[in-house]
């Protein structure tokens, strides 16, 4: 089923704040599937977008002006899904110098820091969300090759359910990997979160694992675990008694 996403047409006092993620994501589907007539929510889920999100990643689009204000493919997002692996970046640096034309011609994002961007954006409805037009920014400017002084921190996007049809598993970060692997001896790093390794640990889960769940999954994983670590605790407490030595041995 076809569903409508509302979102809010920008003017010149607003600038758009999706994740760049989000927005290159749908570009890059786009690229690999037959453009359709119309991006809409069925569109974006495929792609991975939330449904939070997808408002958002719409108005970016539409800023863009790679869709009308109907959804519709525009002439530049035909030539973005129909070039080539090396051309369709340069595309999007034009669509994205075209459509931030009037913020190029103020700062620089190759020798201006994040700060004097911010400062320059404060001038955009809402106040609230600066920080997050900024991000979009320069995500996008990096993605499309344009030199980018301060590069924001990369986010990952993660499958929503809708497209695996299964609840989202959780990548480990290259240091979880590493916390987890067999070690040689050596010094373990003095980390303010690094707690003493105990010999009756049950579970090598970071803090990091435990913040990269997704709210919907958390308890059921936590549930999940707390009732085998239970199940341990109390079987590790049902040691074989030592037999007792007669007094005349």
């Amino acid at each position: 089923m076809v569903e409508a996403v509302e979102y809010q047409e920008l003017d010149d006092e607003r600038r758009p704040y999706a994740p760049a993620a989000n927005v290159i994501a749908v570009l890059e589907r786009l690229r690999r599937l037959k453009l359709p007539d119309v991006v809409n929510a069925d569109i974006l889920r495929i792609a991975g977008v939330s449904e939070g999100a997808m408002g958002r990643v719409l108005q970016a689009l539409r800023f863009l002006r790679l869709i009308d204000a109907t959804g519709r493919p525009t002439d530049r997002l035909g030539a973005i899904a129909r070039a080539g692996d090396d051309e369709w970046r340069d595309l999007l640096a034009g669509v994205v110098r075209e459509a931030y034309a009037s913020d190029f011609a103020r700062i620089d994002p190759a020798q201006d820091p994040q700060q004097r961007i911010v400062s320059a954006f404060k001038r955009y409805e809402p106040r609230s969300q600066t920080d997050r037009m900024v991000m979009l920014f320069l995500g996008l400017a990096r993605a499309a090759g344009i030199p980018v002084l301060d590069a924001p921190r990369e986010r990952l996007m993660q499958p929503s359910r809708a497209v695996t049809g299964r609840t989202p598993t959780v990548a480990k970060s290259p240091a979880s990997r590493a916390a987890s692997a067999p070690r040689a001896s050596a010094p373990l790093p003095t980390d303010s979160l690094q707690q003493p390794i105990a010999t009756n640990l049950l579970f090598g889960v970071t803090v990091d694992d435990i913040a990269a769940l997704p709210e919907a999954d958390f308890k059921a994983v936590w549930d999940a675990l707390g009732k085998v670590a239970q199940a341990r605790a109390r079987s590790a407490r049902r040691l074989p008694e030592e037999p007792e030595v007669g007094e005349g041995e």
